[in-house]
């Protein structure tokens, strides 16, 4: 998910500071992932759902920043859906709120 995320970034640049932003503090919350050790801390710290509603966001087509990603980054909705999938592969195991399939690809 990080490689995304910075892929994201570094192709928004200074187009999209405050999206930029948003991706730091997203990739932070990847970090703090890393250590959680038990499916009980994970809920307790939010940070797959932050992670969620962020991806959410930039899936949501009608979103400044799913319409910037999709305006300056080639293969940008494919990139954030590919996020989407990823986030959910790991909410589903840890039975925890997902992104609706509807909004990633391959959806029936």
């Amino acid at each position: 998910m990080q490689g995304c995320l910075n892929e994201v970034k570094e192709e928004l640049g200074t187009k999209g500071p405050e999206s930029t932003d948003k991706i730091e503090k997203i990739n932070g919350n990847l970090e703090k992932l890393d250590k959680v050790q038990t499916k009980e801390e994970l809920i307790e710290s939010e940070y797959l759902n932050k992670i969620r509603r962020f991806l959410e966001e930039i899936i949501n087509p009608d979103s400044s920043i799913s319409k910037l990603i999709r305006g300056e980054i080639k293969h940008g909705f494919s990139i954030a859906q590919d996020l989407g999938q990823k986030y959910n592969n790991i909410a589903e195991w840890y039975g925890i709120p997902v992104i609706p399939k509807v909004l990633l690809k391959n959806h029936v």
